[in-house]
């Protein structure tokens, strides 16, 4: 999973389940089942035939998203494809930084971090009363 900030909201990179989607070859479109409909689609690959149908930014690789019916039309010609393909679709959906991996494992960090810190001046100043101790001026 890649995350990314835009603004005060945090973006993650996911692949959707093979339920979250239908796949119609012969229209060539792909109609999300999910909740949300997913305007940062970065690629879509037929694994079946191991060939990019959609990828972001590149000429004869986009579509056009329908958000009120959730449907995808692909400028890519998917004909010849077979509706039963596997694909493998990775998007940017938006997280709260709690429900991130990278933000829990920053935060568990963070508070090692301190803790060390704290080890740190503790054994520094255990070592200042010793020297004062084994060294007496």
């Amino acid at each position: 999973m890649l995350c990314t900030s835009y603004g005060n909201s945090i973006m993650k990179k996911v692949i959707l389940d093979n339920d979250l989607y239908t796949f119609d070859a012969s229209l060539k479109t792909v109609t999300f089942r999910a909740a949300q409909v997913y305007n940062h689609l970065l690629l879509i690959t037929n694994l079946t035939d191991n060939i990019i149908i959609y990828n972001f930014g590149c000429e004869g690789y986009g579509g056009d998203l329908d958000t009120t019916n959730k449907v995808l039309t692909l400028d890519y010609d998917t004909t010849s494809m077979s509706d039963s393909d596997n694909l493998q679709i990775v998007v940017y959906t938006e997280s709260t930084p709690a429900d991130t991996e990278t933000a829990r494992l920053l935060e568990l960090i963070r508070r090692q971090t301190e803790v060390q810190d704290e080890m740190l001046e503790h054994l520094m100043l255990c070592s200042k009363y010793l020297r004062k101790i084994y060294n007496p001026e």
